[in-house]
């Protein structure tokens, strides 16, 4: 096998043994002694020629054996890719490249890095324990795993049949999307300035059965996040769309200390898209953003006193 030492010997059958011995070994490699070894760098066929001199000097004929080296097995390793963090090390660089096949035999540490907000929780397979590094001898096809932990709170989110679904006309009030719960008891769900706003909103929540919320206890209203989920997965046709778009991958949860005390702010860059007055809800805003790449609202322009509770807000 390539990169095996195999070790030679010429001897006399008959008589005085040789003194010495001049080998070839078919890959431009030589050697001299009664004794030799050698190791090949590439698979294939190879004459092994030795000439023995004898004890009265005189040089025996070269005598020659055919070697087969055969190639180093393959192995490979198998990394799963990771929800929350990233894993590299020997050509392994996952999400990505998580699969890496070598010689047998091959030596691979691989490092793990949570992404932001992430925490390492442990490795599975053929890695264990909880440091940072997992050290592998490829001797076998091998595979390897590493779980992480979100430090962001449990989704809030609030179940509805998007098929019961109404508008509710409160004057100069506005307008109410509710569900129609029965026994004439609704769920009142939004509320929306006009009616064209309000028909663009139930044409959204058609397309979900969730209603979701980051920080729906905080007051005011400016540290909450509403987005929409499950059902058919999408929202329906609006009118005159009012999106933003931003970059789901350049997304940042920045600190910020002010007169009004400490909040955080989520960031495509330079752009400021929501705000939370706790750690732990911009890290959930945050994940909601990064499943999408467009801020959508209904109502922006609205001129109601309240104008922010008169917004309707999804994502595309």
């Amino acid at each position: 096998m390539v990169g095996q030492t195999v070790s030679f010997q010429v001897k006399n059958t008959k008589g005085a043994q040789p003194t010495t011995a001049h080998w070839t070994f078919g890959d431009g490699a030589q050697a001299d002694g009664v004794t030799a070894s050698h190791a090949w760098t590439k698979k294939g066929s190879y004459v092994i020629s030795a000439t023995a001199t004898m004890p009265d000097g005189t040089v025996q004929p070269p005598v020659s054996v055919t070697l087969i080296v055969a190639p180093i097995p393959q192995v490979t390793l198998t990394v799963s890719a990771p929800g929350g963090g990233t894993v590299t090390g020997g050509g392994i660089n996952c999400p990505g490249a998580c699969s890496l096949t070598v010689d047998k035999g091959t030596k691979v540490t691989l490092t793990e890095a949570p992404g932001p907000y992430y925490n390492f929780a442990g490795w599975g397979g053929a890695c264990t324990g909880g440091a940072t590094t997992c050290a592998l001898t490829l001797d076998a096809d091998k595979q390897a795993s590493v779980a992480y932990t979100d430090t962001a709170p449990p989704e809030d989110c609030i179940p509805y049949d998007p098929s019961k679904l109404f508008l509710i006309n409160k004057g100069a009030a506005g307008y109410t999307l509710a569900e129609d719960t029965g026994g004439g008891q609704a769920m009142w769900m939004d509320t929306l300035a006009n009616v064209d706003d309000a028909n663009n909103a139930l044409s959204v929540a058609r397309g979900f059965n969730l209603q979701c919320f980051v920080g729906r206890s905080t007051e005011p209203e400016k540290w909450r996040t509403q987005y929409w989920k499950g059902g058919a997965g999408q929202a329906g046709p609006v009118t005159n769309e009012d999106c933003i778009a931003y970059d789901p991958s350049n997304l940042t949860l920045v600190q910020v200390n002010d007169s009004t005390g400490t909040w955080w702010s989520l960031r495509d860059g330079g752009s400021y898209l929501e705000a939370y007055n706790t750690q732990s809800d911009g890290v959930r805003g945050l994940r909601v953003l990064q499943q999408h790449s467009q801020e959508c609202f209904i109502g922006r322009d609205n001129t109601m006193p309240d104008r922010v509770g008169y917004i309707f807000d999804y994502f595309r």
